[in-house]
């Protein structure tokens, strides 16, 4: 599996089977606080709201029991959009078919876990090499799959095929530490409540398309 990195130096997985790129993980904050430093993103009032949700943890106190506090939920879908634009390059949310080309994918990916290891330590700034080694050490994923925590991680954002205007659903199915569920990835998509403004279990991913 081909490994590249966006401008925050995190990993994005190459599966031109799919025409994609894809984030390794869900979009972490140490990715959304590179965007928040720039003079027009959302500001701090924003960030402290998304923090009351999900709290932030530094890289080096990951552990199996708070891994979710890594990554950026109680975050809107035009919010996650705003971020993709920074991100720039054709970064976008996966619909869901994509979504699951690339779930499909991930699963049939052998993954050998020491030559990745040596990758990551190679070619990973800090501190998302902290992040990902730790991960590594946690998970002992013998997929992608299993790494990239499509499952066992958060709910993310995918829009629903030939909408307009778009029509935003979840698919992904958290730990029951985390948000108790009976979602069925990937097939079953979550449609969050009209009036929830933020949900604490509702991350995303970026995908790069061509």
């Amino acid at each position: 599996m081909l490994l590249q990195y966006d401008r925050t130096g995190f990993p994005l997985l190459c599966l031109p089977e799919c025409g994609l790129k894809t984030h390794l993980l869900p979009v972490t904050k140490i990715q959304m606080e590179s965007f928040l430093s720039e003079p027009n993103a959302f500001g701090d009032t924003w960030y402290e709201q998304v923090l009351e949700l999900n709290p932030r943890i530094a890289a080096h106190r990951l552990n199996a029991h708070n891994r979710e506090n890594l990554f950026v939920t109680g975050i809107q879908a035009d919010e996650a959009l705003a971020f993709a634009a920074w991100m720039g390059g054709g970064f976008d949310l996966p619909t869901v078919q994509e979504w699951q080309q690339i779930h499909q994918g991930l699963q049939d990916a052998d993954l050998y876990l020491p030559s990745l290891k040596d990758q990551l330590s190679d070619s990973l700034d800090e501190p998302a090499r902290t992040l990902l080694l730790k991960l590594l050490d946690q998970l002992r994923p013998s997929s992608w799959l299993e790494l990239s925590l499509m499952t066992q991680g958060v709910v993310e954002w995918v829009r629903m095929e030939k909408t307009s205007p778009a029509v935003w659903n979840g698919l992904g199915a958290p730990r029951s530490e985390f948000y108790p569920n009976a979602f069925n990835p990937p097939w079953e998509t979550i449609r969050p409540l009209a009036h929830a403004h933020r949900i604490r279990y509702f991350g995303f991913r970026l995908v790069q398309r061509g």
